[in-house]
């Protein structure tokens, strides 16, 4: 499955980029599924936005609830470098949160690699790389796809993964 997740990201950031700009200043609303090895998937509703301090550096975060008893928080600081005004390498540090209700909360810390650039005026991909310290050497990724209806509101698409969770979802997202 990695395999084809990465072959697919390295395609769609292959094609020639348009005019289109790039913006790391935003707010998403999504719905999601995930689904585990051990035969359970859930579901719920995401929150997500990031928001540029300057032309290098960002903040980031995403929280996700699943099934109103699973709650997980990215928090992180960030860099990125832009290639041009529609493409940038970006990495990222932070902490993971997992609140599980009746079986109390977990933080641990992670790194993150992404690239993100505009494929045309009006779609953008973004795919991510997230390594969670205690995971081993389960590397997380995250495959985004946001085609924008005005240049400030877009409907989004993704799949995310690792060993031993798959999931995917839809959105909304607000460029400022």
């Amino acid at each position: 499955m990695k395999k084809i997740v990465l072959a697919f990201a390295a395609a769609l950031f292959a094609v020639n980029v348009s005019a289109a700009e790039l913006s790391f200043n935003n707010l998403g609303l999504n719905y999601q599924q995930i689904d585990f090895d051990c035969d359970t998937n859930c579901d719920g509703f995401g929150v997500s936005g990031s928001l540029e301090f300057n032309e290098t550096f960002m903040g980031s975060v995403d929280y996700q609830n699943f099934e109103s008893d699973v709650d997980l928080t990215y928090v992180s600081l960030g860099a990125r470098h832009k290639f041009s005004d529609n493409a940038a390498i970006y990495g990222q540090i932070g902490a993971a949160n997992l609140d599980v209700d009746g079986l109390g909360s977990e933080t641990e810390g992670f790194v993150g690699v992404g690239v993100r650039g505009m494929l045309s005026t009006q779609f953008e991909g973004d795919f991510l790389l997230r390594k969670i310290a205690s995971s081993g050497s389960d590397v997380g990724a995250k495959l985004t796809g946001t085609y924008f209806f005005t240049d400030t509101v877009g409907a989004s698409l993704f799949l995310e993964g690792s060993d031993d969770v798959f999931g995917g979802g839809v959105g909304v997202r607000f460029n400022f």
